[in-house]
């Protein structure tokens, strides 16, 4: 299991146009990406959220013309670049996991945390490879990583 730590020194926040706020967390460099239609091993940056003002539209993307009131970014680039920029130059060079937001009534519905792990496995059961021996590895990575 990887652990993600927030160090406020790695935090960005960049006020932009539209209302739109963005803040930027840097990952930690044994978070990976790879399978599916992607070329190659892709090691995640970053993450960045994007929202609009009192719960409006602040999305980059939309979904049949509708925007969102928030929207992550999971910036990956592709190995062996070493940064953003080195990696723009490649039209493979960059993978983004982008997840859309929507405002809903506050419930006092919560899931227990047997729904929850039900909705785990349920999600790592249609993932392909077995969760397990990655969760490992992912874990073995991440400690080789830090070093001694």
């Amino acid at each position: 299991k990887t652990e993600v730590s927030i160090c406020s020194h790695h935090v960005t926040h960049t006020p932009s146009g539209l209302s739109i706020e963005d803040v930027q967390f840097l990952l930690p460099q044994s978070v990976r990406l790879t399978g599916g239609a992607l070329p190659g091993h892709y090691r995640a940056l970053q993450f960045h959220l994007h929202w609009g003002a009192d719960g409006g539209p602040g999305s980059e993307h939309t979904i049949d013309g509708e925007r969102f009131p928030m929207e992550l970014h999971v910036v990956h680039i592709k190995e062996p670049y070493g940064s953003l920029a080195e990696a723009e130059h490649d039209m493979a060079g960059i993978a983004l996991l982008s997840f859309l937001f929507e405002m809903v009534e506050e419930s006092e519905e919560r899931l227990s945390e047997e729904q929850i792990e039900e909705l785990i496995q349920t999600v790592t059961a249609a993932l392909p490879g077995d969760p397990e021996q990655e969760s490992a590895a992912s874990a073995d990575a991440a400690d080789a990583d830090q070093g001694p």
